[in-house]
């Protein structure tokens, strides 16, 4: 019964207040499409981003000329590619670009880090779509960048502008990792061979003074000639391996012999002929000298399709801005006339 006349009251109150409730929606209608119709237009532009070809990547497996790798493993096209996305979404690259090219003052913020981080930063947006190879493998390979702006033509200006700036960048970057690890182990190799000149002179030296001590016993024993006796007259040595080495005394070469190799040994020019592995690794100095990594020749991503400026807004939704309107003026009316229906029943 008191269901009855509640509802009762409420149609009474709808009759009554009808014109009321009208004017709430229609009100709620108007104001909703006036909002749709002066809001400020935005525009979205994408770019389609994908990983680069082979070749643009092959030039960073640097090898030597013995045909080994310089770093431990293979740079693949994943890798590279991986090395973009990221670069893409750090606000580093991000703020490079806002700032190195006064974007700020395109914008009415007079504060420039508010104004990266409302009008740049997030107005980027990135989507990468994964490409299912099995089970086992899933690679993200897709990359789209949007950028959203009140300009269509700026807005994708901006946007491949930023992305070709973020490729370079990831290339110079991959480069100069490559020449720096070319030219750490060119010095490694430049130091081998300076502590093998080194070590050669001093031995060099060690020898002379040996020979030359073997020459003075040699006189004083009056052994001119190679001694037949060598063989029953021997130096117990330790090595540098700490092994015992059974040798003959220098002395029982003869004094003719000894005078001879210390004059050569002397008058040598250069003791490089008679270093081991020097050579070798003169080589592969050599090698490496005529080894330089071009970030310029280098991709990190291709652009599968360039940002265009976009001829559809992407917002307001003015449909969708009307339609929640009005379903705002109704419940507004609504709630208008329960209150009256309540009120008028209390009175």
């Amino acid at each position: 019964m008191t269901q009855d006349i509640n509802l009762t009251n409420f149609i009474n109150t709808l009759k009554e207040k009808k014109r009321v409730a009208q004017i709430i929606v229609v009100a709620s209608l108007v104001l909703s499409i006036i909002y749709s119709l002066t809001a400020q237009k935005l525009y979205k532009s994408s770019i389609y981003v994908i990983p680069p070809q082979s070749k643009y990547v092959n030039m960073l497996n640097v090898f030597d000329d013995d045909g080994k790798l310089l770093i431990n493993r293979e740079i693949r096209v994943k890798d590279v590619y991986k090395i973009f996305v990221l670069n893409a979404q750090s606000r580093k690259h991000q703020r490079n670009f806002f700032f190195e090219n006064e974007l700020y003052k395109h914008f009415s913020e007079p504060n420039k880090e508010i104004s990266f981080e409302e009008n740049f930063h997030k107005k980027l947006k990135f989507v990468i779509d994964s490409g299912v190879m099995s089970r086992e493998i899933r690679d993200e390979q897709f990359l789209t960048i949007s950028f959203i702006h009140t300009d269509p033509k700026i807005s994708a200006k901006w946007l491949n502008e930023y992305v070709d700036m973020s490729n370079k960048l990831t290339s110079k970057e991959l480069a100069d990792s490559i020449n720096e690890l070319i030219q750490n182990t060119k010095n490694q190799l430049v130091g081998q061979a300076l502590s093998k000149r080194n070590l050669a002179k001093k031995t060099m030296e060690d020898r002379i003074i040996q020979l030359e001590e073997a020459l003075k016993i040699a006189n004083q024993l009056n052994i001119t000639e190679r001694s037949s006796a060598s063989s029953n007259q021997q130096s117990v040595i330790l090595s540098d391996g700490e092994n015992l080495v059974v040798e003959d005394p220098l002395y029982l070469i003869g004094s003719k012999a000894l005078m001879v190799e210390i004059d050569a040994i002397k008058n040598r020019k250069s003791a490089e002929s008679f270093i081991p592995g020097l050579r070798r690794i003169e080589q592969r100095i050599q090698s490496l000298d005529s080894i330089i990594v071009d970030g310029n020749l280098i991709k990190s991503a291709e652009i599968d399709q360039k940002a265009i400026a976009p001829s559809n807004r992407f917002a307001p939704k003015r449909k969708l801005i009307v339609l929640l309107g009005t379903s705002f003026g109704v419940f507004l009316a609504f709630i208008y006339l329960l209150i009256s229906a309540f009120i008028s029943r209390k009175i």
